[in-house]
């Protein structure tokens, strides 16, 4: 344990990352790896953001660590929006439970170019339906390029309510080809429920079998 937290010690004040250093906190026991997230807590951003990305996706979905290290990255997320995206790529955007009203809140704060456009790829790539009246708000920004990516992760979501956004979003001022292209993308996308047979027509094709 000595030698473990002395070289931890080391990679919280470089910030190198030694993942064989990391990857052993997954087996250290409960009061070794509470002790690790004592000394993690106080890290600088950039230090604490490689050490939680690095352990989040390395460890299993039910390592009994994974909530403590998800609550940690909860806490800076409030302080650095940048450790929402962590957030965002371990949540299961089906049942967004906690990070539903901090995304949120980036959303309508947040000024990072860059990060917003990763939040809006994030959010089309998983699917996740809660953000898509907030995304559709940014087709209202004068910024070009957020407005588009917003466009483009309403289409990649494709749910109903997304598509009765950009329809809404067609009926003003602010519809062009993006918006059309993803309309006519998501309405080709719908199945087309199949034609039930008339009752006469179908008791015959069953005593023709």
């Amino acid at each position: 344990m000595a030698s473990f937290m002395s070289e931890f010690e080391r990679i919280l004040k470089t910030g190198k990352i030694n993942s064989d250093t990391l990857s052993q906190i997954l087996s250290l026991d409960e009061d070794q790896q509470q002790a690790m997230i004592e000394r993690l807590a106080p890290a600088p951003d950039n230090v604490a953001y490689d050490i939680l990305f690095f352990l989040m996706n390395t460890m299993e979905p039910t390592h009994p660590l994974r909530p403590r290290l998800y609550q940690l990255t909860m806490d800076r997320a409030h302080i650095n929006f940048k450790f929402s995206m962590i957030l965002i790529n371990h949540t299961n955007p089906d049942r967004p439970g906690p990070i539903t009203h901090l995304i949120k809140h980036i959303l309508s704060k947040e000024t990072d170019k860059a990060l917003l456009k990763d939040i809006f790829r994030a959010a089309g790539r998983l699917g996740m339906e809660f953000l898509v009246d907030d995304l559709a708000e940014f087709v209202f920004y004068d910024d070009s390029e957020l407005r588009r990516e917003a466009v483009t992760a309403m289409e990649r979501i494709g749910t109903n309510k997304a598509l009765h956004q950009l329809e809404k979003i067609a009926q003003t001022d602010k519809c062009d080809s993006d918006i059309l292209d993803a309309l006519t993308f998501l309405k080709g996308k719908q199945k087309t429920p199949p034609v039930s047979q008339p009752r006469e027509k179908a008791k015959k094709n069953r005593i023709r079998h």
